[in-house]
Order: C-alpha cells, then structure tokens, then sequence
C-alpha cells in the first residue's frame, strides 16, 4: 500500500506508540520541539565552525527523523554525523545542514496534517 505522504512513513511510529493516539501525539510534539532545537543548533553550529557540535546535532536529527519515517533525510544525517566522526576537517557541513532545512519543511508539514487528523 502506497504512503498518503511523499516525506513521512508513519509504520515506525505506529509501531512504537503501538497505535495509542495519544502517545502519537506525544511523539509528534516533542519531534516539533527537537526540530526547533536542531534548526537553531545547525545554524549555531554552522557560523561557529563548530563541528564536534554539529556532530551532536545530526545524531540528534538522525534519530528523531527515523521515528518520524522520514528516511531519507535521516540516512542523510547518518552520512553527516559519521563524516563529521572520521574527517571533521573535509566535511562539507553548508551542505548537510542546507539539505536538513531544504527537506524537513515538507516532513513537518505533513506531520501537521497527521498530527490534525488524530
């Protein structure tokens, strides 16, 4: 059965909250609040050169967009923090942190939407 999402893939989500609406809404709230964090901790860390915190905040990213099934972006994030881990020096973090805010707009759009519908 195809997804009524092109960003979001809600089975693992589903899984863990083991359907209870409640707990799904719980979840989607405090990703909303983590996304928050890791925008302004990417922007942050990105006009402070800092990347052993740029490190700390992809693994964050990575994480919580997995719940989210938002996969792409996630395996992104694991490319991001495992360069950042092996050859800080020649990652390239203006590209990893433009393609999180390039692609998390949609995935929280329709978190929004799901998010309503519950």
């Amino acid at each position: 059965m195809a997804s009524k999402y092109q960003h979001i893939d809600l089975a693992y989500l589903e899984d863990v909250s083991s359907g209870d609406v409640e707990t799904k809404k719980q979840l989607i709230a405090l990703f909303f609040e983590q996304m928050a964090d890791v925008k302004s901790g990417f922007a942050s860390a990105l006009a402070n050169n800092d990347t052993n915190e740029m490190r700390k905040i992809a693994h964050l990213a990575k994480s919580s967009t997995k719940i989210m099934g938002i996969n792409d972006l996630s395996a992104k994030m694991q490319e991001f923090e495992q360069s950042l881990k092996t050859n800080a020096g020649n990652t390239d973090c203006a590209y990893y942190t433009q393609y999180f805010f390039d692609n998390i707009g949609g995935a929280i759009e329709e978190l929004n939407t799901e998010m309503a519908a519950l």
